[in-house]
């Protein structure tokens, strides 16, 4: 078994978009999040871009939007659209997780940082990742109850853990799609230590073939879903599947985001079918499903 990275559990993700204001609305009118922080004025006139950190259980999604043409999201919003740009994890001990890393080698892009407050301390360090612009960012926080440094409190705050009416509590996985999955999955197993958990192969033409029918259309993908065991943290990548490779799902994801990414993160809930429900009520529009899907 590989040495642990000493992996806590998801930290926070972050998604650079064109309006705030829009994902405000969609995080707290839609999905009942609470605005729990945001970038002090000082972090956003350095950086050039405004950040609001948006909370649902232990869930935390920070949105940042460019306030100026040099800043990280312009910079990422001149080359993809709106999406995933970093995700963090919290670590047990930096240092640790730093050399072992390096030692599989993880390809540093910032030299760990710290913050004091208060209420404790705050370490991070980021590593680059197959997954084209975004970075993976792992976090050691000990007693230190805001967002992160330069950021303040709004509401509750970052460190509460505010009950979300749709049952949201935590992170269930992370998807992400490439042309090919193998570079991506390889780097889990040998730099950060994950296993295999699951995997599938599946293309419409398999369930024609099935069913008795004749198929020259349709698209498919492979998955593997690897996983950290100690805490619980995992990752589906997809990739394209033959026939019509060119037609999956994910080739277009592949084409429409201008590279490599994250396609979606996925919410644990304490009942799926009241969430359904409350959301319904909410006017959220949810995407078609066909009955065989649950089959």
């Amino acid at each position: 078994m590989a040495e642990s990275l000493g992996i806590k559990g998801y930290d926070s993700f972050h998604f650079v978009v064109e309006d705030l204001d829009r994902s405000r609305a969609f995080y707290v009118e839609k999905f009942g999040f609470q605005e729990l922080a945001r970038s002090s004025d000082e972090l956003t006139q350095r950086s050039g871009q405004e950040a609001v950190v948006f909370g649902a259980g232990d869930v935390r999604v920070c949105v940042s939007v460019s306030r100026g043409e040099q800043s990280r999201a312009a910079r990422y919003l001149k080359r993809h659209p709106a999406g995933v740009m970093s995700l963090s994890f919290e670590v047990e001990d930096l240092d640790h997780t730093l050399r072992v890393l390096e030692s599989r080698g993880g390809t540093v892009l910032s030299e760990p940082m710290s913050d004091r407050d208060g209420d404790g301390t705050y370490r991070a360090f980021e590593i680059a990742t197959p997954l084209g612009d975004v970075a993976f960012r792992f976090v050691e926080r000990k007693g230190y109850r805001r967002f992160a440094p330069h950021f303040e409190d709004v509401g509750a705050g970052h460190a509460s853990r505010p009950v979300n009416e749709f049952g949201i509590t935590t992170i269930d996985h992370i998807t992400s799609n490439g042309l090919t999955m193998q570079p991506i999955v390889g780097w889990y197993k040998e730099v950060l230590g994950f296993e295999p958990f699951w995997d599938i192969t599946f293309h419409t033409a398999m369930m024609n073939a099935e069913a008795g029918k004749q198929s020259t259309s349709g698209s498919g993908l492979k998955s593997i879903v690897m996983w950290d065991p100690e805490s619980g943290v995992k990752f589906a990548t997809n990739e394209p599947l033959r026939p019509n490779f060119r037609d999956s799902q994910i080739t277009k994801f592949v084409e429409d985001n201008h590279g490599w990414g994250v396609q979606h993160i996925a919410f644990a809930v304490t009942d799926i079918i009241k969430s359904v429900e409350t959301m319904t009520a909410r006017s959220v529009e949810f995407m078609g499903t066909p009955k065989s899907y649950f089959d």
